[in-house]
């Protein structure tokens, strides 16, 4: 879920290593402020990735998001809306059992859910599509179980 961050973290390094190299720049300055600029990073990181909700009721299935005022955001897809319900398997998914999952609409494609790296993304998808399946057939539904 944090590689992507961590590459990122990397190579942030590895530009201002070669910045504070050639600006001649004391060790212990540089050591200071790669702490820092690190420790604003990761703060900002997991606040962005722990800010993330989805959950399913009566109703349809709830997405929120957002750290700040300005960009928190919630939407929703009823049930009677609601026209796939995916995961997208990748490598790195399957290791970390987190997957990004896509619920779409059938209205609009602005109504359109999609969230990378949900940790058993995949279970979650199988679940809203059982209750799918449950809603829109109730008799076979039961069949199944």
């Amino acid at each position: 879920m944090y590689i992507k961050y961590i590459i990122i973290n990397i190579i942030a390094f590895c530009v201002m290593g070669a910045f504070f190299f050639f600006s001649g720049l004391s060790a212990g300055a540089f050591k200071l402020i790669i702490t820092l600029v690190s420790i604003v990073y990761w703060f900002f990181v997991i606040l962005g990735v722990e800010r993330v909700k989805i959950y399913a009721n009566k109703q349809g299935i709830w997405a929120f998001y957002g750290v700040f005022p300005w960009q928190k955001r919630v939407h929703k897809i009823e049930w009677s809306n609601l026209e796939d319900a995916l995961y997208v398997p990748s490598v790195i998914g399957w290791i970390l059992q987190s997957y990004t999952i896509k619920l779409d609409s059938r209205l609009l494609n602005e109504h359109e859910i999609t969230i990378p790296y949900v940790w058993r993304g995949k279970q979650f998808i199988e679940k809203i599509n059982q209750a799918r399946l449950a809603k829109a057939h109730p008799l076979e539904a039961e069949d199944q179980q």
